[in-house]
């Protein structure tokens, strides 16, 4: 019997995601007895600015040997010796519109709120006449400042609803194409310490997505932590394709698509970044973007 420590956020959602992995674990080989480590969610962000280190400090303390978490949470930059060494299937990419639960219906004179500068420029853009406010904090969190009064309506990914129960919430559902997704959106990551044997996730692990998160992350990665920007990808056969999107600081948008094989899967999330990075600096004489 060995077990097989997984660690995640002590919110519901971030149970479910521990709890999604550790079933995965178990079904490989039952002789594996998965255990749970919940880790402090209010250890997790400083300010608007996500940080993980509590769950990386529970890897690399030996307290736990996974850490699983929404992958759209992560840093573009990982600590060294601590890698993504799977993702689960991509759930439900979209993004949904939640309204206070007493009116049923969005106040439009209080600010809707958002999770990410991209959500917020995309909104901005379909309702112009809209205020908007950035707020962190777990999917219960945010519900309850929603509910209270503080804001109007509020955005959820669809993945996150559906780990609270709380999709009959949602007022409105947009497709990934009217609003695209943040980056690993709907994805469960795993986090192991470099170079132990992570078989045991065989079962748990996706190829498809496994691309389609890599090039999500290497056009986020490209454009930085500051830039509003959404991206999704996705595995057609052989073939990915990738959808993203850049604003900047007064609004305007900039989004671009690129396809090619599984296997420049990173290649192709960086190129598209480069390229809507050109469209946004303007025509320049005697340089092409080659794609």
């Amino acid at each position: 019997m060995r077990v097989i420590r997984v660690c995640g956020w002590n919110t519901a959602e971030g149970i479910a995601w521990a709890h999604a992995v550790m079933e995965a674990v178990q079904d490989y080989d039952p002789a594996l007895v998965p255990e749970l480590v919940a880790v402090d969610y209010s250890e997790a962000k400083t300010g608007k600015v996500f940080d993980l280190s509590a769950l990386d400090r529970a890897l690399l303390e030996g307290r736990a040997d996974l850490a699983a978490q929404s992958l759209d949470s992560m840093p573009f930059k990982l600590p060294p010796g601590l890698p993504i060494v799977a993702v689960g299937r991509r759930e439900d990419a979209r993004t949904a519109l939640v309204a206070p639960l007493e009116r049923g219906v969005p106040d439009q004179s209080a600010p809707t709120g958002v999770r990410t500068g991209g959500q917020l420029a995309q909104m901005a853009g379909l309702y112009p006449n809209r205020s908007f406010s950035l707020v962190t904090g777990s999917a219960q969190e945010r519900l309850s400042r929603l509910d209270c009064g503080e804001f109007g309506a509020m955005l959820f990914s669809v993945a996150e609803l559906a780990e609270i129960r709380g999709l009959d919430r949602a007022y409105e559902i947009y497709s990934v194409r009217r609003m695209l997704p943040f980056c690993g959106q709907g994805i469960i990551a795993v986090q192991a310490r470099l170079g132990e044997n992570m078989a045991f996730l065989s079962r748990f692990h996706d190829v498809d997505c496994w691309d389609a998160a890599m090039c999500e992350r290497s056009f986020a990665e490209i454009l930085g932590e500051k830039i509003p920007l959404a991206v999704y990808a996705a595995m057609r056969g052989d073939r990915l394709s990738a959808r993203g999107m850049m604003a900047d600081k007064n609004g305007r948008m900039w989004t671009g698509e690129m396809s090619g094989g599984r296997e420049d899967a990173e290649k192709i999330g960086a190129a598209l970044a480069a390229k809507l990075r050109l469209e946004a600096a303007g025509p320049r004489p005697l340089r092409r973007y080659e794609n």
